[in-house]
């Protein structure tokens, strides 16, 4: 099966050459924290969720969302992967 791109705008091919990018390049070096951590700026900056908020989704502490921003490593792994999942939920149910 082949695309003809020649019914996309140039804008569109772009996009889809970055998310191309993206997936090819971006996963590997980008770490499973790191993609954590930018949700849950992009909640807490741009849907001005708190982290009071994702603490309480979260099951957690709001000290060990704070410490997840500063320095993931510092919380359990059931701690971390609560997190996660939560904000991969939370990212899924927001998303327009």
């Amino acid at each position: 099966m082949t695309l003809d791109i020649t019914n996309y705008s140039q804008s569109v091919i772009s996009e889809f050459q970055q998310f191309i990018v993206l997936l090819s390049v971006g996963f590997d070096s980008v770490g499973s924290n790191e993609r954590v951590r930018g949700v849950i700026d992009h909640f807490i900056q741009e849907l001005n969720f708190s982290v009071d908020s994702l603490a309480l989704f979260s099951k957690l502490e709001t000290q060990d969302v704070h410490h997840f921003l500063e320095n993931p490593e510092t919380l359990s792994f059931e701690k971390r992967y609560n997190l996660a999942t939560t904000t991969l939920f939370l990212h899924y149910v927001c998303k327009p």
